[in-house]
């Protein structure tokens, strides 16, 4: 990678990720508030077929009754299928949140279709309130498959005419694109967008620093706060450490929640005595290269909340890319694999390295204690990263970092962080008949 090139990367990052930057983009937007004497608005932006939007949609009236908040409800077009694995994903999370959620197949396009056209019939007759409980039970319906349901609701709130609803609903969907991960359900506030669950402990506390003068805890039923393992008694942790699970981690080094997760998931591992594979896999670079601007200012965001480095960014071009999985495959036959994985993200996300440079590679072998004398070259078109890429993909995981339990049928999970619902899960497995040890 050009050196000018590299320094301009690492600059750009670092201002969008200085918590200077999120202070002074926060303070604007409270003096603007202040100014207005306006309930701070909050959007909700979901789309009906997102699992995790039927999350967030039980997730906020506790939010909106403690911070007072004035919602407004934007739809994102539906028509993506979610796989199995998806819904499982979000089947689990809802048991870590003591959610109700029974469904564990898609919903049908056609419910889809028709509840958009409900609310967008109803909305602007109900105030927020009502518009939320609408929300609630049009979620419900679809999830739930509950056809019947649903006509009863058409009748009694009218749907939007076909035409109208869709070219509303196109006006929505051109502003989405202007958004990073468009397709997701997210909350947004004070210009800032919260992207599904995993970002609702940022928002709450965002609300909270907009509010100094009620700094009282959160509402319930939101994410746990990180408190440990959920097991620690000596005879129970041993039961789940006799199986000797295996657990595969696939992460991508041009994606910082892989870098986030990666100390939560060998913690995970150590704990539970799994055995951890790391696998790396390549997503598809973006045309310019750079990190996008809206993945950089919510993972530092998460890292600030974790207390993990991150600002001086080299994103790795197709060279670098290659360089980490060949230094990945050699570290995996010299017992380093942790080491090196650990080496590479950190300097990747945190060091601004750049991986196509000897000097830089030079000093990622030595932290992860590789000998001093091969640097061997990058392999042509990463076989062991494509066999990995097709198992993640097999597995119906949309995103990463993804994780896969080899405990009897199998159970993965992805996104930005599963930690905390793996360790729920391997919870639950004392009650089960998981004995699977592939």
């Amino acid at each position: 990678m050009p050196l000018q090139r590299r320094l301009l990367q690492s600059f750009y990052a670092r201002v969008l990720t200085s918590p200077a930057t999120r202070q002074a983009w926060r303070a604007g937007h409270d003096w603007l508030a202040r100014a207005l004497r306006q309930p701070p608005p909050l959007r909700l932006w979901l789309r009906l077929d997102d699992p995790e939007a039927f999350l967030l949609v039980r997730l906020l009236p506790p939010v909106l009754e403690h911070y007072g908040l004035d919602l407004g409800i934007g739809l994102l077009p539906s028509g993506r299928t979610a796989s199995p694995t998806e819904v499982a994903d979000a089947w689990h999370m809802a048991q870590l949140l003591q959610l109700d959620f029974h469904s564990l197949t898609p919903p049908n396009p056609a419910d889809c279709l028709q509840a958009e056209r409900i609310l967008l019939g109803a909305g602007d007759s109900l105030d927020a309130t009502d518009r939320l409980r609408l929300l609630r039970q049009l979620t419900a319906c679809v999830w739930e498959h509950q056809a019947g349901k649903l006509d009863t609701l058409a009748l009694r709130f009218p749907p939007l005419d076909g035409e109208e609803a869709l070219a509303r609903l196109t006006a929505w969907s051109r502003e989405a694109d202007s958004f990073h991960a468009p397709d997701r359900s997210r909350l947004v506030y004070g210009g800032e967008h919260f992207v599904g669950v995993a970002d609702l402990p940022d928002l709450m506390l965002r609300l909270q620093a907009a509010r100094p003068e009620d700094p009282g805890p959160p509402p319930p039923g939101l994410p746990p706060a990180d408190s440990g393992f959920l097991v620690t008694d000596p005879e129970m942790l041993a039961g789940i450490r006799a199986h000797r699970y295996r657990l595969d981690f696939y992460f991508c080094f041009r994606d910082p929640y892989s870098y986030l997760s990666l100390g939560p998931v060998l913690a995970l591992a150590d704990h539970y005595s799994l055995r951890l594979q790391l696998l790396p896999v390549t997503l598809p670079a973006d045309d310019d290269g750079w990190p996008p601007p809206g993945l950089l200012w919510r993972s530092a965001r998460a890292a600030a909340r974790q207390g993990a480095p991150l600002g001086a960014v080299c994103l790795p071009d197709a060279e670098g890319t290659g360089r980490c999985h060949t230094l990945m495959e050699e570290a995996e036959r010299a017992g380093r694999s942790r080491q090196m994985a650990a080496g590479l993200l950190q300097g990747i996300w945190s060091h601004g390295l750049d991986l196509t440079r000897r000097g830089h590679r030079r000093a990622v072998r030595e932290a992860a204690g590789l000998p001093h004398g091969t640097d061997p070259a990058a392999a042509p078109g990463d076989p062991p990263a494509r066999a990995n890429h097709r198992a993640w993909r097999q597995l119906g995981i949309p995103r990463l970092p993804a994780l896969h339990l080899h405990a009897g049928q199998g159970i993965a999970l992805g996104g930005e962080d599963r930690t905390g619902v793996m360790d729920m899960v391997l919870a639950d497995s004392l009650n089960n008949n998981n004995t699977g040890t592939d």
